[in-house]
């Protein structure tokens, strides 16, 4: 089956339009779009042969251009992210660390206070030495 050659023609001046940002419709790269620029049947469109083919192959071909700096540019963000997670995780493992290096200095001088409080216990005496906060805002009953 052909098309008429006045639909031929509207296809092919749809084609021109959508394709130089100039579509009076959507300006969508899609056949549906271009069988409404051309003021067609989508089966008209199914018919065109050549002129379809023609249409596909630079549809696929815009989109191939569109499609790669996009797909590239996220891979380098994504690259990018990945490069500030690894950091972010090394320095959580750093804080941790050190973290885990002062819980075991706590727990050194912890128990060396411990022992001095004994020793202090044991060279006075049954004197008895509490470490007590201050309170802070009230006046100490005499």
């Amino acid at each position: 089956m052909q098309i008429s050659r006045s639909a031929a023609e509207a296809l092919a001046s749809a084609h021109d339009r959508i394709f130089s940002g100039t579509a009076n419709q959507n300006g969508k790269k899609t056949l549906a779009a271009w069988a409404d620029e051309a003021g067609v049947s989508l089966s008209t469109v199914h018919r065109s042969g050549h002129l379809k083919a023609a249409f596909l192959a630079q549809a696929a071909e815009f989109s191939k251009a569109i499609e790669e700096p996009a797909r590239a540019a996220a891979k380098d963000k994504v690259a990018e992210l990945e490069r500030k997670l690894r950091e972010r995780n090394e320095q959580h493992n750093a804080a941790v660390e050190s973290m885990n290096v002062m819980a075991q200095q706590i727990q050194v001088l912890a128990l060396e206070n411990q022992r001095l409080r004994e020793a202090l216990q044991r060279a006075k005496g049954d004197v008895l030495v509490p470490f007590r906060q201050p309170r802070s805002g009230r006046a100490s009953k005499p």
